[in-house]
């Protein structure tokens, strides 16, 4: 397991299954920046403490489309990096994130 800032991330795995956002889609791609904030604001309420930071690179080549998958990168206030693994929940830009433990 791994620690993000003291809290083990790996028990973000049950918490975070849940976690879910929407974000708005212009032209039926995902905007990074919503992405990732929405995720960084998720992981900070279900662990209780915030991420370094979250990196969805390359996410507007991906086809907004319900079950499509992607992966982001979490960097922990130690400087420790964990994956993030993304769902595409609906055609809308929802989704829910995952941290696998």
């Amino acid at each position: 397991m791994k620690l993000l800032g003291g809290a083990f991330v790996g028990c973000a795995v049950v918490v975070l299954a849940g976690c879910s956002g929407s974000v708005s889609v212009g032209g039926k791609s995902l905007d990074q920046g919503s992405v990732e904030s929405e995720i960084s604001s998720d992981l900070t309420e279900s662990v209780g403490v915030a991420p370094e930071s979250v990196d969805c690179e390359g996410i507007s080549d991906i086809e907004v489309e319900a079950d499509n998958t992607f992966v982001c990168t979490g960097t922990a206030p130690n400087g420790d990096e964990f994956d993030i693994n993304v769902t595409l929940t609906n055609d809308e830009g929802g989704f829910s994130a995952v941290v696998p433990g």
